[in-house]
């Protein structure tokens, strides 16, 4: 795909003044049934297969968890009850004027400046809710005179529970209609220094043609970002809007095709009147171009990401509607959204409005997971949602109704119910859930017929089938002399590890790693790291490039990697040659060996930061360790565990063995960057249980794995050049395992 710099990005001057901030009624035009069925003709096809799609799952989700299924009901019919109203002009009739097909649609923050929206009856005089420059530049961006405006506060009688509880499911329909989406970014405003160095950056654009390789200003040495001060504090104030934190605005940004932002300007002798009009590829180009440098917060990094992802020109495709397989964006959109905020129906007193809020962050994400199912917002049941864990176990069962393998690999703390800890566990931070190197393809959906699931409250246990790995292999004592010299080699030279006792973490950020963003930021142990470099040692140079091609290891580097790697180890790693140091006089040993660290780099962020407590934060330090096993045949995979006894063995926290179970439904290709291998323990220190089932299991003398229950400890990802199960590496196949929350 070709990008143009052109005509991305203008200001907009309005000499002859602005509307009114308080507009008659009579601008507020109702569509007659035949005109709205007109409006959303194309849309209802897609509405019909959305129902077909709750239907089916509805029924899954009965059978596996019957009291959360009760509480959700089939997308069917929304486009007939939705009262659809449209601003515009008292003299425009909406029957006959103009192309009624097209409509324009606001995003913005409430703002407690204009919350008096109405005068008097619904009907009569209402406030426009953001100011009337942002007004007049909606009005002038219409493609006709008679093009209608619709804003949520004026166009929804919002004394009506009964309308809203309508609208509230249907805004995917409306969102994804409009011919255009209008952001009010109402919060901030462009400096008058801000408007000059945009002015000048945007002619400088205009002078490029169409773009098909190199971004403008990218690559350049010190970063284009860096050497514009002003431009990146404009960009930083823009991503710290209010408009990014609220997750309704999230929801209508996830929803539209086509997205305009609106900013005002600061007033001057020379601009009165003046906001700054950009597109969305525009705010993906100045993602791409701040990508270069250092976000000033973690915040502002995690939205850059995000906008970057939503607006990506070059790989933004739609999900075709397929039963087969499911989104990866439902689990992590989940976690985006619950991290978000909602202020939830103003006329409630607390806590009922945060529990109606987050009643509305569940509405907000079924809206758009295209899953067919809305939530039924029953006035009885609001007490239900005090905690956002309830919030999270209604929205995970139905994912893993839908067969999402996501909901089942989440990487976050337990879901915890008073006391009572459950098997679920919220998404991981920053969308890690999916991998290295996520990717928009969906994801083959896994099937549910032989999985059951504690259907109380607590949502204390799952059973299902599953294969138990075994056969540890700890490294030689080669490769561990090869991996401790090489790593203290690397630190004399500066090689991306840092020196002994400097304080920074074992596999930190250096020159060439920054693109991997590390999530943790602790002193590691370094036995553990040169353990890891030798299990990758051990484990040979075949299966280090193509456990990187199989489990995800970043695309955009992949080429280039491997071409440092192979370029020294041609023919295997040589461990005695590296303990012997040859590599370190020459630049392709230490490509070669540069490589082997980036790898194990990769490792350690992808395989340690699913182990842990969430978030990570500095507790002092992780006790990780790597562990080998190795099949029958000669396969073999590397996964990471806690470490709290002997280095020869991996424990749990109160020492009993971890067990290594891989859910069966999660031994299939494509689930290769999932956290899908399951750390356990026997069950007999769980809380969980019932006491009889507890005193006769324990009385019956077994080692199968199968006989007693289990706890999860804990998840983490497989690395491995050979998919698990019984497609390649030979395990024991378990049936109907129990197991519970830790």
């Amino acid at each position: 795909m070709t990008w143009s710099p052109n005509h991305q990005a203008e200001f907009f001057t309005f000499p002859d003044g602005l509307p009114p901030q308080v507009l008659p009624g009579d601008f507020l035009h109702t569509p007659s049934p035949e005109t709205k069925n007109a409006i959303f003709s194309s849309y209802l096809p897609i509405q019909e297969a959305e129902a077909e799609r709750g239907r089916v799952l509805l029924a899954r989700l009965e059978k596996l968890a019957p009291s959360v299924a009760e509480k959700f009901t089939v997308r069917d019919g929304l486009i007939d009850d939705f009262a659809l109203r449209l601003i515009n002009e008292s003299s425009v009739d909406v029957e006959t004027d103009g192309d009624v097909r097209s409509f324009v649609v606001m995003s913005y923050c409430w703002d407690p400046r204009y919350e008096d929206r109405w005068k008097g009856e619904y009907g009569e005089e209402f406030t426009i809710p953001f100011s009337s420059l942002i007004m007049q530049t909606v009005i002038q961006e219409r493609q006709s005179a008679t093009e209608g405006i619709w804003i949520d506060q004026v166009c929804i009688n919002q004394r009506s529970e009964a309308e809203k509880n309508v609208a509230i499911p249907a805004m995917a329909a409306l969102y994804k209609q409009a011919r255009l989406v209008v952001v009010a970014i109402g919060d901030i405003e462009v400096s008058v220094e801000e408007q000059k160095v945009l002015r000048d950056f945007i002619s400088s654009l205009e002078t490029f043609g169409i773009v098909t390789t190199q971004l403008p200003f990218t690559r350049t040495v010190p970063p284009f970002m860096h050497q514009s001060p002003v431009l990146r504090g404009f960009w930083d104030k823009f991503l710290g809007s209010r408009w990014f934190t609220r997750a309704w605005c999230s929801h209508e940004m996830q929803l539209s095709q086509n997205l305009l932002f609106v900013i005002p300007c600061s007033s001057s002798s020379n601009y009165q009147d003046t906001s700054l009009v950009f597109k969305s590829s525009f705010v993906w180009y100045l993602a791409m171009l701040s990508g270069e440098i250092p976000s000033s917060t973690t915040r502002l990094s995690r939205i850059r990401d995000m906008v970057a992802t939503k607006f990506d020109i070059y790989h933004n495709e739609s999900q075709a509607s397929n039963t087969s397989t499911v989104s990866n964006s439902f689990v992590t959109h989940t976690q985006n959204i619950m991290s978000l905020s909602t202020g939830g129906n103003p006329t409630l007193e607390e806590p009922l409005r945060t529990c109606d809020a987050r009643r509305d962050k569940i509405s907000i994400v079924l809206n758009s997971a295209g899953y067919g199912l809305i939530l039924k917002r029953r006035e009885e049941l609001l007490k239900l949602y005090s905690s956002d864990d309830e919030c999270f176990r209604q929205l995970l069962t139905v994912a893993i109704a839908a067969g999402d393998p996501l909901a089942l690999c989440c990487t976050g703390p337990s879901l915890t119910f008073e006391t009572q800890k459950s098997w679920l566990s919220r998404p991981g931070i920053n969308a890690r859930d999916i991998g290295s190197d996520p990717s928009h393809k969906a994801l083959p959906a896994f099937a549910i017929d032989s999985m059951q699931m504690d259907d109380s409250p607590s949502s204390s246990w799952i059973q299902l089938d599953g294969f138990k790995i075994d056969n540890e292999v700890p490294p030689s004592e080669e490769a561990l002399t090869a991996a401790v010299f090489m790593t203290l080699k690397c630190q004399s030279l500066g090689m991306g590890v840092p020196p002994a006792n400097s304080g920074i973490p074992i596999f930190s950020t250096g020159p060439g790693y920054d693109f991997w963003d590390h999530a943790i930021h602790r002193n590691q142990d370094f036995s553990s790291f040169t353990r890891t470099i030798a299990a990758i040692l051990d484990c040979g140079l075949v299966w280090m490039l193509e456990t990187a091609e199989l489990c995800g290891f970043p695309r955009n580097h992949l080429e280039g990697w491997k071409k440092d790697a192979m370029g020294y180890f041609q023919e295997g790693f040589h461990v005695q040659e590296l303990i012997k140091m040859g590599w370190a006089g020459e630049e392709e040993g230490r490509n070669g060996v540069r490589s082997l660290l980036r790898f194990a780099m990769w490792l350690i962020t992808w395989g340690v930061q699913t182990v842990h407590e969430y978030p990570l934060v500095s507790q002092g330090p992780l006790n990780w360790f790597p562990t080998v096993y190795e099949s029958l045949q000669g396969a073999k995979l590397l996964i990471f565990s806690r470490l709290t006894a002997a280095p020869s063995t991996s424990r749990s926290s109160d020492n009993k063995p971890l067990e290594v179970f891989v859910p069966k439904c999660l031994a299939v290709d494509g689930y290769e960057k999932l956290a899908r291998c399951w750390l356990v323990t026997p069950g007999s220190a769980s809380k969980n249980r019932e006491e009889d089932e507890l005193e006769r299991l324990e009385a019956e003398p077994s080692n199968n794995l199968t006989a007693k229950p289990m706890i999860l400890e804990s998840k983490t990802r497989i690395f491995s050049a050979r998919p698990i199960g019984g497609l390649g590496f030979d395990v024991k196949t378990l049936s109907h395992v129990k197991i519970y929350g830790a």
